[in-house]
């Protein structure tokens, strides 16, 4: 992250279990850090350091080794945060890791990088269907009179989930005679269909 934001690459020299030795990538630069693990502790400490970066250009711009999709959704998790906004494309994030730290990057991995980073906020996909039970559980105690239904199959596998509150089941005999389907195709790793029935009341409302 440090290198990425100060536009340099780095490369170690040596790596041993009680030292470190990390170098500019550009070998005429001066920047160095080296480092000596302390005795009885996982910790190390900077026993030198030349902050001073005499590297050519072409070293702080372009492909950066440092910059992976790791590194890089870490630096732009905090997009996904607030979901009124509008999505965070990987074009976009292209664009931005160009003009804001000089790094050219492929679609692939700023690709990688959005999928990182909305994992790092909102879990993996596989986590989110493993708290459907207990988001059942929780959903039918606050609402007494609903119904929630999870279907598995071999070893637990997921396979229909279906909910409909108590509001809606009391709204139900007095609404219109006509029902309406709807479905939205899951396009996350795990594919599947929303399916959601709706009608009116007399009141021209949606139900639900």
């Amino acid at each position: 992250m440090y290198a990425i934001t100060n536009h340099f690459q780095y490369r170690t020299k040596t790596s041993r279990k009680i030292s470190l030795h990390v170098i500019c990538l550009d070998p005429k630069c001066r920047w160095t850090v080296r480092a000596v693990r302390l005795p009885g502790v996982q910790m190390f400490q900077i026993r030198r350091f030349c902050p001073e970066h005499t590297c050519s250009i072409d070293y702080r711009q372009g492909k950066h080794r440092q910059a992976t999709a790791t590194v890089i959704a870490k630096l732009i998790a905090h997009k996904y945060l607030d979901a009124s906004n509008k999505p965070y494309p990987p074009k976009q994030i292209r664009e931005d890791m160009s003009m804001q730290y000089g790094i050219s990057m492929s679609y692939k991995k700023s690709w990688k990088a959005q999928k990182k980073a909305m994992q790092l906020q909102f879990g993996s996909d596989l986590e989110s269907y493993q708290v459907l039970p207990s988001m059942a559980y929780v959903l039918e105690m606050a609402n007494p009179g609903s119904m929630f239904d999870l279907v598995t199959g071999k070893d637990d596998a997921f396979c229909t989930f279906f909910m409909s509150f108590r509001a809606w089941i009391e709204a139900w005999p007095h609404c219109r005679p006509v029902l309406i389907l709807d479905g939205s195709f899951l396009k996350a790793y795990y594919k599947g269909t929303l399916l959601t029935a709706c009608c009116q009341d007399a009141n021209d409302h949606i139900v639900p």
